[in-house]
């Protein structure tokens, strides 16, 4: 989901007034993009500990460049920006280790679901993330900005660097490649 003017002006404010020495105005920005990022991570990692590494980093760069941010971007881009490479450079850095699956991890179980729902939806959960761990990392990022997080073109192409149009191709060639690992059927 793009995010709003109002939204974006209270970001700028929060960061004028960090820079300014209110603390409290940062930890504010972090309650806001706090879920973003780790969500980003996550879907980058696969593994919850890594996910939350990358979450405290890419906030302790935020708050050491803050005053590299142009006040006229968007923070949640410039945000964006920084999850990107930090789980970039976390994963080129990271050995190959088997992990077990999210949904391993959590209970799927809803009271109105019935067995049948579950097991359905724990196993084309798994089958997602599996078609997602086997795509190159570009790939699975600008997934995850676009049908996660909800990023529009023009932020995609502000936070990896590249123009609205190669983000649309980017996001061309990553559905592709996800269609290609988890089957014809999935439609992202």
């Amino acid at each position: 989901m793009a995010q709003t003017e109002e939204e974006a002006s209270d970001d700028r404010r929060c960061v004028a007034q960090t820079l300014a020495g209110d603390n409290s105005a940062f930890d504010r920005l972090v309650r806001r993009y706090a879920a973003m990022v780790y969500c980003i991570a996550l879907r980058m990692t696969d593994h919850e500990e890594d996910a939350r590494d990358i979450q405290q980093e890419t906030f302790l760069r935020a708050f050491r460049h803050l005053r590299n941010f142009r006040s006229e971007a968007s923070f949640r881009t410039w945000l964006g920006t920084i999850t990107a490479r930090v789980c970039l450079t976390h994963r080129a850095r990271r050995k190959v280790r088997p992990v077990e699956s999210l949904e391993d991890r959590h209970n799927l179980a809803s009271g109105d679901r019935d067995l049948a729902e579950q097991v359905s939806a724990r196993d084309e959960a798994r089958a997602v993330q599996r078609a997602l761990t086997v795509l190159r990392a570009d790939d699975r990022l600008v997934l995850v900005l676009k049908c996660v997080e909800g990023f529009s073109h023009e932020e995609i192409a502000e936070t990896l660097g590249c123009s609205v149009d190669n983000s649309r191709v980017r996001l061309y060639r990553a559905r592709k490649a996800f269609r290609a690992a988890f089957g014809q059927e999935y439609e992202l």
